[in-house]
């Protein structure tokens, strides 16, 4: 029951945000499960890349993918997941939980911030700050018109989800959706169903690698279907929820798990 429970979690805050779910998901799986980061890592991308495929397809018949962008950011992503696995199991897993301990706070961070300061555009996780990006967008989404500033950055964000995906196991949606928001000038709800897509192909891939060269954490089953089951009612609550105070929640639970890995880490 913790198993689906905590893909329920995933699966949940995945479809109500477009993010999050995937960093919670290691944490969670270390503390609540046991595991051991790799088989954490491999449990989350697995889970992750379920779930988000599934709103991918619920977006996709609402018509807010932007499949260029999605191709865009894949195409970096895939080539730099490889290279991720292959860190997190020839780093040290001390230095790698410090740095993912980190990370899980910066996010967090920024989850509190963004919620108290745009209440009104905080049901993504990543909405970035209210401003002339979207009037003055670098790529041209709706001409066809793409330069080079566009491909070079949505390139990096794409490598840069990668990297983290293979390290970590998580989407790497927190960075994916600021991108699309600040210099795609894409409305949230394209940028959350890019999002999704992104996360589906990159995590699904990299779970791909992970499974060639590990067998299937145990526990997996539960966990995955806990995970699709949270993403149907995340997807059709977004649109209900006003989230702020869910983005709030969300930052103090991760907060939480940092402190716990933390302490573990170093004790």
């Amino acid at each position: 029951m913790l198993s689906l429970g905590i893909g329920l979690l995933i699966g949940l805050v995945l479809g109500l945000t477009g993010a999050g779910g995937s960093v919670l998901a290691v944490p969670l799986l270390m503390g609540g499960l046991g595991y051991s980061l790799p088989a954490a890592s491999g449990t989350s991308l697995g889970a992750v890349a379920s779930a988000a495929a599934l709103g991918m397809a619920l977006r996709w018949r609402q018509r807010e993918i932007v499949w260029p962008l999605v191709a865009l950011l894949t195409a970096g992503g895939v080539l730099l997941s490889p290279l991720g696995l292959w860190l997190a199991k020839a780093l040290p897993q001390r230095a790698v939980l410090l740095s993912f301990v980190l990370l899980v706070g910066v996010m967090a961070w920024r989850l509190w911030q963004q919620a108290s300061a745009h209440p009104d555009a905080a049901r993504a996780v990543r909405a970035a700050r209210q401003g002339s990006a979207v009037h003055q967008p670098l790529c041209a989404t709706q001409q066809g018109a793409w330069g080079w500033p566009c491909l070079q950055r949505m390139g990096l964000a794409g490598a840069a989800t990668g990297l983290l995906s293979g390290l970590y196991g998580v989407g790497g949606g927190f960075i994916i959706v600021p991108v699309l928001v600040l210099w795609a000038g894409l409305s949230l709800a394209q940028a959350v169903g890019v999002s999704l897509a992104v996360i589906a192909l990159i995590a699904g891939s990299t779970f791909g690698i992970f499974m060639w060269s590990s067998p299937l954490p145990h526990g997996f089953e539960p966990v995955l279907l806990g995970a699709l089951l949270g993403m149907l009612l995340g997807s059709a609550l977004a649109r209900r929820i006003a989230a702020p105070r869910l983005q709030q929640a969300l930052a103090a639970l991760m907060i939480l798990l940092a402190l716990q890995m933390l302490i573990k880490t170093v004790f």
